[in-house]
């Protein structure tokens, strides 16, 4: 499938309506910011909503797959930084267990 208007392609085949939506809405903001040089609050926008997309499909991936939970853990974990880790460890030693 193509964005009307843009030569991205848009690999949604699978997701609902709402969410090819929203990704072809994302691809079509981002050529326009490349194409007008758009402000950075529009940018700003687009990237949290990409960043908002992708965190919803590991959600849903570690949802479908519980098994694959702890290994994600610690394959994350091993790509932050010290500061980062720390603030992971502060988090999950407040959590309400």
């Amino acid at each position: 499938m193509w964005v009307r208007g843009s030569s991205t392609p848009c690999y949604t085949a699978g997701l609902p309506t709402c969410g090819r939506m929203k990704i072809a809405m994302v691809q079509w903001l981002t050529e326009q910011i490349r194409e007008d040089s758009m402000d950075n609050a529009v940018s700003d926008n687009i990237r949290c909503l990409q960043r908002e997309h992708v965190l919803q499909q590991v959600r849903s991936l570690i949802q479908d797959n519980p098994e694959v939970a702890m290994d994600s853990i610690v394959h994350i974990t091993q790509h932050m930084t010290p500061s980062q880790r720390s603030e992971v460890t502060r988090i999950l030693a407040n959590m309400d267990m």
